[in-house]
């Protein structure tokens, strides 16, 4: 006697209720957009064109890639994917595995003043939705432009 058994996994909301971001000049490594597009939403603010605000999830897809760039923890990250301040996933951390599963981690970002770099965190969620991955990014103020999150393949 054989038994099949078959688990379901329900999968959280930001699996279906979610925006995309499609943006080629997201890629890591892209300076197009001569570093100043900035995903806020403000007066004056060089908006990213698929940026739609933070309290979204967002799904990356077509041009943009397929998820958020792995950001390395060092000063390089510093003027890549259109905008000054690069953010992304930190290289030492695996996003989420299993189908449903999210998680949150901080992501290193860097400024550079001179001859000085500041290095600052911003806690990035991923969602595992079971074939793609959704993420949601935290508020960036229009002073902080210009900002934006990168992505990859």
């Amino acid at each position: 006697i054989s038994t099949t058994t078959t688990t379901t996994v329900t999968l959280p909301e930001e699996c279906t209720n979610y925006k995309e971001l499609t943006d080629g000049s997201r890629l890591i490594g892209s300076d197009s957009g001569n570093g100043t597009s900035c995903d806020a939403i403000g007066d004056g603010v060089n908006q990213s064109p698929d940026w739609e605000g933070y309290q979204y999830w967002y799904r990356i897809v077509g041009a943009a890639g397929t998820q958020v760039a792995v950001i390395p923890d060092d000063a390089s990250s510093v003027a890549q994917c259109g905008s000054f301040y690069a953010n992304g996933w930190p290289g030492d951390q695996s996003l989420p595995i299993s189908p449903g599963e999210s998680k949150t981690v901080t992501s290193w970002y860097y400024y550079r003043d001179d001859s000085m770099v500041y290095k600052f965190g911003r806690a990035i969620a991923a969602t595992n939705c079971d074939g793609f991955y959704v993420f949601k990014f935290p508020e960036i103020k229009s002073g902080d432009c210009p900002d934006r999150y990168c992505t990859q393949n």
